[in-house]
């Protein structure tokens, strides 16, 4: 069977590599980024997890492990985290026996190898997501989004957030399930597959039951699909279980704003300011709904006030124009949306707000006797 290759495949920048030498060159460029870390110490939480950790050391019973947490911890204990990570365990205590002791160097090499491999496995994972891996009649396996995978392979290889004392693809070997689920929930949303991207997430909710960040990615991913009740109900459990999440609340605002419910957007937005009294997006979503319901000196107070915390907002200054244009403000509009096209030129809207004053104020100059 000839290999068809996903249709925009082609566009991608990189050589067309054979399965064995991406899977190279990837593990190739993980351990480039990371070799440099080989010789770390201990940081973080390596000091309960391993340092501390009894189930590591040789005089501990090897069934500990199966009976404790990830910390050392009997799961039976109030004092237990629940994390049950044994494999993870296992490495670590493999690790100790062949350094002879707690030795950082070993264990971040092997950390270092494991996530090469693991990077070089993701090939065939990114595959499997864009819809390129097939098998022909040999059941051999076929890529046909060779260069896509292979980028985004090397987008994981090297990405920093891997850096964490250049650590941990053991740590994560007895994964985070659901912070798993919710990944791939956020690749299947890129990628318009809702359906599936909806029940990772769920998958993500059942495993960790308070995940406030994951209603709030379920919360976006309802809001493409123009499901604003479920939306605003998964941005509002993501506030009940964490009530900073700026995120969720100025998501909720903005939607309540643009599907015309102002007035349920005042109260949520003057809610979220009562937690978070310095968030300045927060302050600039409110500022627009006030302005709407011609709350012109409210408006104008959370406008500024946002712009005191953070004065180049090109938007801020465009959007308080918009405000002082309503009001009659004439020259104080002026004034702003020169300052907002002078941080941001290319503002959508506002060089033509800025024209039609510019005409306005001609006319009123022309008509003054």
């Amino acid at each position: 069977m000839a290999l068809s290759e996903v249709y925009w495949d082609h566009q991608i920048p990189l050589p067309k590599l054979a399965p064995v030498q991406a899977k190279v060159t990837v593990a190739l460029v993980a351990l480039l980024c990371f070799i440099n870390s080989y010789d770390g110490e201990f940081v973080f939480d390596d000091s309960e997890a391993i340092v501390n950790n009894k189930d590591l050391k040789p005089t501990t019973p090897l069934n500990n492990i199966w009976t404790n947490d990830f910390w050392g911890s009997n799961l039976s204990s109030n004092s237990s985290h629940k994390s049950y990570r044994p494999l993870t365990v296992l490495t670590f205590r493999l690790n100790y026996l062949l350094a002879g002791g707690l030795h950082p160097v070993g264990f971040h090499v092997l950390n270092i190898i494991l996530h090469a491999v693991i990077s070089a496995l993701m090939i065939d994972v990114f595959a499997i997501l864009i819809g390129g891996l097939a098998y022909d009649e040999k059941d051999r396996i076929l890529n046909h989004a060779p260069k896509t995978s292979l980028l985004a392979a090397l987008f994981f290889a090297a990405h920093p957030v891997h850096t964490e004392s250049g650590k941990d693809w053991v740590r994560l070997g007895g994964p985070d399930y659901a912070a798993a689920w919710m990944n791939l929930g956020i690749v299947q949303n890129s990628l318009q597959k809702f359906e599936e991207a909806e029940q990772s997430y769920w998958n993500a909710i059942r495993i960790r039951k308070k995940y406030p960040d994951c209603y709030y990615n379920l919360g976006r991913l309802y809001a493409d699909q123009n499901r604003h009740v479920d939306a605003l109900n998964a941005w509002r459990n993501a506030t009940v279980l964490k009530p900073d999440h700026s995120l969720a609340w100025n998501n909720m605002v903005i939607l309540l704003d643009n599907t015309g419910n102002l007035g349920q957007a005042e109260l949520i937005g003057r809610e979220a300011l009562k937690l978070l009294p310095n968030d300045h997006t927060i302050m600039f979503s409110l500022a627009n709904v006030l302005g709407k319901l011609q709350k012109y000196k409210e408006s104008e107070g959370f406008f500024l006030h946002a712009l005191r915390i953070n004065p180049n907002a090109a938007s801020c200054h465009g959007n308080l124009a918009v405000l002082y244009h309503r009001w009659g403000k004439l020259e104080l509009a002026k004034k702003h949306y020169e300052l907002s096209l002078k941080l941001d030129p290319e503002a959508p809207g506002t060089r033509d707000n800025y024209n039609m004053l510019r005409r306005k104020l001609d006319q009123l100059k022309r008509s003054t006797p």
